[in-house]
């Protein structure tokens, strides 16, 4: 009896002529990149920065898996002002790309915040700069812009340049130009100042997001800062291992004639059982965007300059995009504590657990370095029973039986979760 004909198309599947061919699993390389507005206002979050860029080296190292050699990870910094005679400079690059982290945090640690004398500032100049550098074809490569500002040129009032950056540059397309290049950009709003305070930077900022397939993230507590660089970057740096080891794969599938669903299955399949793990970056989404705030970004995100897309009517949304519950008040936010529980560990068993100074000194770190890392233990007294720590603040903790360390966790607790909060390793 003969069998019903099947199309070529039914009997399309993973088959030994088409393998599916994946490099080894090894150390991963990063460029990364901070670009910082330097600006009056940027006083705390340069001062966040600097204090933690040691920490947020060391974890993106460690947990990232990557090279400890020279061909792991670099990092670099672009500071930026405005244009003008009375601001010390636009953008200064400090010797673009190093491998050297503590020539790094000591150029961190020479940035001062001043000058400023507009709402929009130097922001297209910094991201023209950075195309500029030197960024390595094999490695994941991530901006992090941190700013409160707009470009100059797409609206704003008090803008001392409306037509945009003086050198004739365009953030549009230097964004999609970075996108060629592969440069991912997490964009760091300082909040409540670019959303509540100008008219169209919050759109445009997720308009350059979605050009370089990035982020843009509310910074409304510096001691938060830290966690989104290494939670972003670390999600970059796991994508782009997949991307490297799958995009030929892939574009196989393509050539043969799978459909979308059938490469999205096919990619699945692959992926099964080889216990592959991607960081991903999440928070607490504290905008409150207008319905119409889809369109805008889309409007600018399509458009080919800033000028072509203002001659239509420049796209806005509405204001006031951080809701007041979410503002720190005057002085920021309390210190306060939670009420911690250890469970699941017996009387042999030890937490120790190392945590840095949520608030601290820019002055004092410039003169003496970073503070030492504060240091603490909960043993067996401290099981089924609370203990207060400091909310908002990144702890590492490591539990012990004896001397042997079995099992290393990160925390932060927020001071809206309930008193009662546990610390729970399986």
């Amino acid at each position: 009896m003969m069998k019903p004909r099947q199309t070529q198309k039914k009997n399309k599947k993973l088959t030994p002529e088409a393998p599916v061919t994946t490099p080894p699993s090894g150390p991963k390389s990063l460029d990364l990149l901070f670009i910082h507005d330097c600006t009056a206002s940027q006083t705390p979050y340069i001062s966040g920065t600097v204090s933690r860029c040691l920490e947020i080296v060391s974890v993106i190292q460690g947990l990232g898996n990557l090279d400890t050699r020279k061909e792991g990870m670099r990092v670099g910094l672009i500071a930026f002002c405005d244009h003008g005679e009375d601001e010390d400079f636009v953008t200064k690059d400090f010797g673009g790309f190093t491998f050297d982290v503590e020539q790094f945090y000591h150029n961190l640690r020479s940035l001062e915040a001043n000058g400023g004398s507009d709402y929009p500032e130097a922001v297209t100049a910094a991201l023209e700069h950075s195309l500029r550098l030197e960024w390595r074809t094999d490695a994941a490569k991530l901006v992090i812009l941190i700013t409160d500002a707009a470009p100059h040129g797409i609206g704003e009032e008090d803008d001392e340049f409306p037509q945009g950056d003086p050198n004739g540059h365009d953030p549009l397309k230097i964004a999609k130009k970075m996108a060629e290049k592969g440069i991912t950009m997490l964009i760091v709003a300082c909040e409540p100042v670019l959303s509540n305070e100008n008219d169209y930077a919050h759109d445009f900022y997720l308009a350059l997001a979605k050009i370089t397939r990035g982020k843009l993230v509310p910074l409304l507590d510096v001691r938060v800062l830290s966690a989104f660089i290494i939670g972003y970057a670390l999600e970059q740096m796991g994508l782009e291992e997949l991307s490297r080891q799958y995009s030929e794969p892939i574009k196989g599938l393509h050539k043969s004639g799978f459909t979308l669903k059938e490469m999205v299955n096919a990619v699945w399949e692959w992926l099964s059982g080889k216990e592959k793990k991607v960081y991903t970056l999440k928070y607490n989404q504290v905008y409150e965007e207008p319905p119409e705030f889809d369109e805008v970004v889309n409007t600018w995100a399509d458009g080919k300059d800033i000028l072509s897309v203002r001659e239509q009517s420049t796209p806005r949304a509405s204001k006031q995009r951080v809701p007041a519950r979410c503002i720190a008040p005057p002085g920021g936010w309390p210190k306060t504590t939670v009420d911690v529980t250890l469970k699941n560990l017996n009387e042999r068993d030890r937490i120790d657990f190392v945590y840095l100074d949520p608030d601290p000194d820019l002055d004092s770190i410039r003169t003496q370095g970073p503070a030492p890392a504060q240091t603490g233990s909960l043993g067996p007294a401290q099981i089924s029973r609370p203990r207060k720590l400091l909310a908002h603040t990144d702890y590492y903790f490591s539990l012990k039986c004896g001397s042997q360390a079995r099992y290393h966790i990160k925390q932060n607790f927020s001071s809206n979760q309930d008193m009662d909060v546990s610390i729970h390793f399986k």
